[in-house]
């Protein structure tokens, strides 16, 4: 039986709840069998941690949640980032129904992304509002509809106001982190004293 996959890309730089909450939310309000995190290998910020640390307080954050996975596909193929090879990578190893998660900041600069005319023809597309932008959100909608047949949603997102940037510059200050990201999280990033 095909399952409903939802593919939340990001750096995780560090995964915090704002992550799991939007997960369990997708989950909730779309139906979806899973979430599949899946980090970016390397990013194009200064301040980024290594792959591997990222991906350590990753399987932290999630290993509570039946419905949570991970995928290093990006860094074991070596797909550098570029969203349409993981999709057909994944799309070769499974038969499940994908779905992709994107902030409306993405859905502004889609069509400069690699192979978007074939993302969006043969992948669903959900769109996370970021703020009150409906008309622009919903022109850029339709136009990819006309161009490309594209299949895509706007999730009824209640805001988390967390960042893996305000949490990193909170540590920085010497502030405390607690309900902010996982407990193990936290232990893991204070005992091996990440972001100081």
């Amino acid at each position: 039986m095909k399952n409903k996959i939802l593919i939340f890309g990001g750096t995780f730089n560090p995964i915090h709840n704002g992550h799991l909450i939007l997960a369990e939310h997708c989950i909730n309000e779309e139906g979806f069998d899973k979430v599949v995190f899946i980090p970016t290998m390397n990013p194009y910020y200064k301040d980024t941690l290594d792959f591997d640390t990222r991906l350590k307080m990753l399987k932290m954050a999630i290993k509570d949640n039946d419905k949570f996975a991970y995928s290093s596909i990006e860094k074991r193929y070596n797909l550098e980032g570029r969203l349409y090879l993981i999709l057909e990578k994944i799309s070769k190893l499974s038969e499940d129904y994908i779905t992709i998660l994107i902030g409306s900041d993405s859905l502004m600069n889609l069509d400069w992304w690699y192979k978007i005319d074939e993302i969006l023809k043969k992948y669903k597309v959900l769109v996370l509002k970021r703020d009150e932008e409906d008309e622009a959100i919903a022109i850029k909608i339709a136009e990819y509809k006309e161009k490309y047949g594209a299949d895509i949603k706007v999730l009824d997102n209640k805001r988390i106001e967390i960042s893996s940037s305000m949490i990193r510059e909170m540590i920085k200050s010497g502030k405390s982190i607690k309900y902010l990201v996982r407990d193990d999280v936290e232990k893991f990033i204070r005992d091996e004293k990440l972001y100081v």
